[in-house]
């Protein structure tokens, strides 16, 4: 009885924060918006991961070679060719 009451006396109808949508449809769009942008979340991360590993067996694929004077990410991030008297020079707090 008290709950009917109340739900005759709500000053809020059954509507969302805009107004206009009805809750229960704006619950299961909120719901769906949540879905979506997770599963986009979840994309990037994977895409992220994905070159990650890339960049990682390419520098193991240099290092193999013996081509890598330091991590081929680092030289291509800072765009700076490392020179092999550097690297004997002891640059990088490497070499002799």
């Amino acid at each position: 009885m008290a709950k009917e009451e109340n739900q005759e006396f709500d000053p809020r109808p059954n509507l969302s924060l805009d107004g206009k949508t009805d809750l229960p449809s704006a619950i299961i769009n909120a719901k769906a918006g949540r879905k979506q942008g997770r599963e986009r979340h979840r994309q990037a991360v994977e895409e992220m991961r994905q070159e990650k590993k890339a960049a990682r067996a390419n520098d193991r694929a240099l290092k193999k070679q013996g081509k890598v004077l330091r991590s081929a990410r680092a030289a291509q991030e800072s765009q700076r060719p490392t020179s092999l008297m550097s690297y004997l020079r002891g640059g990088r707090g490497r070499g002799g």
